[in-house]
């Protein structure tokens, strides 16, 4: 598939490495209770939360689905929702609800960022919309 024609340069430069993966990083003691992006701290925190939501939602008895993340614009962006996608997942198994993986939607064959791709006719679409001058 060819590049996407509305992406500059530097965007199709940034989005060119496959989903990445990323640990979460060492926690330093936080005397403040606030905890960085990643950090060990941060995840557990972050996977209670995640956890405490799907158990309300359960408890009301409505089916939960959970659609993870797709792929944004840039290397660091992209690496933030694949972590963030590694946790939904995980609680989503854990909890026995369907977690729907939409990332593949939003890539090319080579796993690179689409601003347009086919919708589920086959169509070419835009698949994201510029809102306040940012790429959504």
């Amino acid at each position: 598939m060819a590049a996407d024609p509305e992406l500059s340069p530097e965007d199709a430069a940034d989005s060119s490495d496959l989903r990445p993966v990323i640990e979460p990083e060492k926690s330093a003691h936080s005397p403040n209770g606030l905890y960085e992006f990643r950090e060990k701290r941060w995840v557990e925190l972050y996977k209670e939360k995640i956890e405490e939501m799907i158990g309300v939602l359960k408890s009301k008895g409505v089916p939960v689905l959970w659609v993870g993340r797709p792929v944004v614009c840039g290397p660091k962006a992209t690496a933030d929702m694949a972590f963030l996608d590694t946790l939904y997942r995980e609680a989503a198994g854990k909890a026995g609800i369907t977690y729907v993986d939409v990332w593949d939607g939003f890539v090319d064959e080579a796993g690179r960022f689409l601003q347009q791709g086919p919708d589920f006719e086959g169509q070419m679409r835009r698949l994201r919309v510029l809102h306040q001058g940012r790429r959504a």
